[in-house]
């Protein structure tokens, strides 16, 4: 009769070259894992040490923990207190700067931990180091967006209450500048010059108030929350008025403007935002380009109808092509051109709204290419 063979019992845990997890501590690439003699010195390094460390096995073992601290850190004896903190209170953790093969620097999230043996002796450190740059990278972006946006909002919130307090006094000289007009009329003698002055201020005015207007409506410019009253209108007669209206900054610029293409081409949009629009890109064409020539063009694509204006101006750097179009953003410092940095956003929003778009060419030093288009068509927008 056979006796069965006795089953073979597994090495104690913790044992052998074939202890799982020994094994598995040895192989994992997302931590780095090593351990230290009581003074500090590497005694083990795992896989996770050589990708996040950057050195091989052969190279830091028997060298001091301190190999891995900024220079600063070592000067003021910083490897030896968390240390020192670690056997203090049975662990230490932190989250601070390292150096990895090369003197790069790197976030790391680290926990030291002592080892000890069965009758308590103190056999070293185990340390476990994470790199958490990305994480780091990813809370500073969400950090600089959440502290941008509430910029944003503060400065929102203000020009609303100004546009508000503005709403009064420009209503006011509206009102007086009709009634001199009116008196003016009615007066035989009255002159000329002194008419065409009141006039230009009264023009000015509803300018002002226009403004305030879009200042206010701001919070609807999102695509889908804009309220269009949609018409047919004639892009020439369009720009006949944002011309009419824009008559002295074009005077004090000294540039020329020059209107071309199809005056008849028609869209179907909300006359006053796409005035606010087009004005707001000859304002900036006048601005960056001052004595120079503007032109204009007026052109029909399938469904689509298109404005270029075209300045030659100081231009657009690359980097700065994409951006000028958000809220208070701006290419050039607002001390040497003035501005809020809500125009071309305002334009942009505008456009998209009737489902158009705003882009822009330019080479810096040769001036600047902003493109419109806009639905063609009789019917209104929904």
């Amino acid at each position: 009769m056979h006796q069965a063979a006795p089953r073979e019992q597994p090495p104690p845990h913790g044992t052998g070259a074939s202890d799982p997890f020994k094994l598995f501590i040895q192989e994992l690439e997302d931590y780095a894992i090593y351990t230290l003699d009581p003074a500090g010195r590497v005694t083990s390094w795992n896989k996770g040490a050589e990708r996040i460390k950057g050195y091989s096995a052969s190279e830091v073992m028997g060298e001091h923990v301190a190999r891995f601290y900024l220079p600063e850190d070592v000067a003021r004896g910083k490897p030896e207190e968390d240390l020192r903190r670690a056997l203090a209170d049975g662990r230490f953790e932190d989250q601070t700067l390292r150096l990895r093969k090369g003197d790069v620097i790197f976030h790391a999230h680290v926990v030291v931990t002592p080892i000890r043996g069965p009758g308590g002796e103190h056999l070293g450190f185990g340390k476990v180091t994470r790199d958490i740059t990305s994480r780091q990278r990813a809370e500073q972006e969400r950090v600089a967006l959440a502290t941008r946006e509430q910029s944003v909002r503060a400065r929102e919130e203000f020009l609303t209450l100004a546009a508000h307090e503005l709403r009064t006094p420009v209503a006011a000289l509206q009102l007086q500048a009709d009634l001199v007009l009116r008196q003016l009329a009615s007066e035989s003698c009255a002159s000329p010059r002194i008419e065409e002055s009141v006039t230009r201020m009264r023009q000015s005015a509803d300018r002002l108030r226009r403004l305030v207007d879009a200042v206010l409506r701001m919070p609807e410019l999102d695509v889908g929350e804009l309220e269009l009253h949609c018409e047919r209108v004639e892009l020439g007669g369009v720009l006949d008025s944002v011309l009419e209206d824009h008559g002295e900054e074009i005077a004090r610029s000294g540039c020329t403007v020059r209107l071309e293409g199809d005056r008849r081409a028609s869209v179907s949009c909300d006359r006053a935002f796409v005035e606010l629009l087009l004005g707001n890109l000859l304002s900036n064409a006048l601005k960056y380009g001052p004595g120079k020539p503007v032109t204009v063009v007026l052109s029909r694509a399938g469904s689509r109808v298109r404005v270029t204006i075209r300045d030659e101006g100081i231009g657009i750097a690359p980097e700065h092509q994409a951006r000028i179009f958000h809220r208070f953003e701006r290419a050039c410092s607002a001390r040497n051109y003035g501005g809020i940095g809500l125009g071309l956003w305002t334009a942009r929003r505008i456009a998209e709204a009737h489902g158009g778009g705003v882009r822009v060419t330019s080479v810096p030093g040769e001036g600047a290419l902003f493109e419109v288009d806009l639905p063609a068509g009789d019917a209104a927008r929904e």
